[in-house]
C-alpha cells in the first residue's frame, strides 16, 4: 500500500510539473521575443529543453528498476520452496453428506490412473487453518498459546508433500481414536511443526509422544513436519498443528502431472456416480496460491504498461531533441567532417551530451528507485534480494535507449555531404 500511495505521488508530481515548469518558464519572456525564435536559443531554453529530458529519463530509469524489483519478487514468490507441493493438487469441495462415504470416494478416485493420493481435509495448506489454544501437560490450564490448526486425514501429510523430520505420520486408527460420538473417550494424536514444537519449549526430537492439550483436545505428539508457509509469504511462519477428526469441507488430490485433462475427467466420471446430489467442481491449489497474491500481479502487469510508455515518451522525446540539436549544427558537422572528421567522431560529438544528461537522470532516480522498492519489499517476511545488479541493469538499458535514439539523426548528419551542409543557410 505505501508503494502505491508513493506511486500515485509520482503521477501527480509528474503531472504539475510537466506542465507548470514550462508554463512558468513561457511566462518570463515577452510575446515578440520568443515568436522571432529568442527563447529558443537564450540559455533559459537550452536549460528546459535539458531539464524535461532529464526529468523524463528519471521517471523512466525509476519505472524500469521498479518493474524488475517487482517482477523479481513475483518470480521468488512462484518459485519459493513452501514446505509442501502444490504442483498438480486438484481441490475439490465437498460437503457433509459426503462424510459418511468419504473413505469409498477416496478409495474409488484412488484407483484412477495418475492419481497418486487423495486426503479430506478442512483446509489446504494455501488456506493454512483456524485458530485455537494449546498448552504442554506441564503448563497451567489458563496458559495458552495461540495456534493455527487443520483438522486431516491419514493421507494428508503424504498428498500435499510435507516434510516429517521426527516421530511417525497419522494412521487409520488414529482417526477413529478422535472419532468417537461421546466427546470425553476421544484421545487425539497430534502434528507439530516446528514452529509449535519450539514455542511449546520442545525440539522436534523431544516432541514426539508428549502429552498436551489443544483447547479441550487431549492427546499426544505424534510426529512433527519441517515449517512450511500456511499464509503468504508477507507473514512470517508461526506454530501450526494437524490434527485427526472426522470433518472435511475439501478433497485432495495429488496426480502425476500426466494426462491432466484426461485424469480429471475420469475424476469427473466417478464423482457423477458416487455423489450425484453435488456439481463436480475443482480448481488446483496453484490457482489458490496465486490468489494470495492477486494485488501483486495485478501491480507486476500496471508496472510492465508504465515502463513501456515512459520509455518510448522519452525516447521520443529525445528523438526530437537530438534532430534539432543536428539541425543547429549542421555547419559545425560540416566543417568537422571537411577538417578529417570521421562519422564515429561526429556521433560521439553529437550524442555525449545526450549520454551526460541520462547519467544525471540515472544518478537522479536510483536513489529515489532504491527507497521505494526498499520501503515495498519491507511488506514481505520472505522477499527476494534487492541486489545492486538490477540498478546496474536499469542504468546500462538506460544508456542504450539514448545512444540508440540520438544515433539515428547522428549517423544521419554524419555521413551528410559537408559541401551541402555548408552552403546551407
Amino acid at each position: 500500500m505505501p508503494f502505491l500511495i508513493f506511486c500515485g505521488a509520482v503521477t501527480v508530481v509528474v503531472s504539475l510539473a510537466a506542465g507548470g515548469y514550462p508554463a512558468m518558464i513561457l511566462t518570463g519572456y515577452q510575446p515578440v521575443r520568443v515568436l522571432k525564435g529568442a527563447f529558443k536559443n537564450s540559455n533559459s531554453g537550452q536549460w528546459l529543453r535539458k531539464s524535461l529530458i532529464v526529468f523524463q529519463f528519471v521517471i523512466s530509469v525509476f519505472l524500469i528498476v521498479a518493474t524488475f524489483i517487482v517482477q523479481k519478487q513475483l518470480y521468488f514468490i512462484q518459485h519459493k520452496n513452501l514446505g509442501y507441493d502444490r504442483e498438480h493438487v486438484v481441490v475439490l469441495p465437498m460437503d457433509d453428506k459426503m462424510l459418511s462415504n468419504v473413505d469409498l470416494i477416496k478409495q474409488e478416485f484412488k484407483s484412477v490412473p495418475d492419481v497418486i493420493n487423495v486426503s479430506r481435509c478442512v483446509r489446504s495448506p494455501v488456506e493454512g487453518g483456524g485458530g485455537y489454544n494449546m498448552r504442554s501437560a506441564t503448563m497451567p490450564e489458563d496458559q495458552q498459546i495461540n495456534v493455527t490448526a487443520n483438522p486431516v486425514d491419514e493421507a494428508y501429510i503424504k498428498t500435499v508433500g510435507l516434510q516429517l523430520v521426527a516421530g511417525s505420520d497419522l494412521t487409520i486408527q488414529d482417526i477413529k481414536d478422535a472419532s468417537y460420538d461421546e466427546w470425553s473417550k476421544n484421545r487425539y494424536h497430534f502434528i507439530l511443526n516446528e514452529s509449535a514444537a519450539r514455542q511449546l519449549g520442545w525440539s522436534a526430537q523431544e516432541a514426539v509422544g508428549k502429552k498436551m492439550y489443544m483447547g479441550p483436545r487431549e492427546g499426544t505428539v505424534r510426529g512433527v513436519v519441517k515449517d512450511f508457509h500456511f499464509e503468504s509469504l508477507h507473514n512470517p511462519i508461526g506454530s501450526f498443528i494437524l490434527f485427526p477428526e472426522q470433518r472435511g469441507r475439501e478433497l485432495l488430490i495429488k496426480m502425476s502431472g500426466q494426462h491432466l485433462q484426461k485424469t480429471i475427467s475420469s475424476l469427473e466420471a466417478k464423482w457423477k456416480t458416487l455423489i450425484p446430489q453435488r456439481p463436480f467442481e475443482y480448481r488446483f491449489m496453484d490457482e489458490d496460491y496465486n490468489m494470495l497474491y492477486a494485488s501483486e500481479i495485478r501491480l507486476g502487469k500496471v508496472m510492465n504498461i508504465f515502463s513501456t510508455i515512459a520509455i518510448v515518451l522519452a525516447c521520443l522525446g529525445l528523438f526530437g531533441l537530438s534532430s534539432y540539436n543536428a539541425q543547429q549544427r549542421v555547419k559545425e558537422i560540416g566543417i568537422r567532417k571537411v577538417l578529417g572528421a570521421s562519422v564515429s567522431d561526429i556521433i560521439i560529438a553529437l550524442s555525449k551530451d545526450f549520454v551526460r544528461l541520462t547519467a544525471v537522470a540515472i544518478f537522479i532516480a536510483l536513489p529515489i528507485a532504491w527507497w521505494a522498492t526498499t520501503k515495498w519489499l519491507q511488506d514481505f517476511n520472505y522477499r527476494t534480494n534487492n541486489s545492486w545488479s538490477v540498478y546496474v541493469i536499469a542504468g546500462l538499458l538506460t544508456i542504450m535507449f539514448t545512444v540508440v535514439t540520438v544515433s539515428f539523426q547522428a549517423i544521419k548528419a554524419a555521413i551528410g555531404n559537408p559541401v551541402k551542409s555548408l552552403r546551407t543557410e
